[in-house]
């Protein structure tokens, strides 16, 4: 079990993932969309 201050850090560190993860996607469909045109 984790201690109960380290759950915003592991929130954060979530929330770091997810939008890397959303930026990644995004310049993928970017390059697609720029090929396309």
């Amino acid at each position: 079990m984790m201690p109960r201050y380290m759950y915003p850090t592991a929130y954060i560190y979530l929330f770091l993932e997810v939008q890397n993860l959303v930026m990644r996607i995004v310049s993928c469909l970017a390059r697609y969309v720029t090929l396309d045109l």
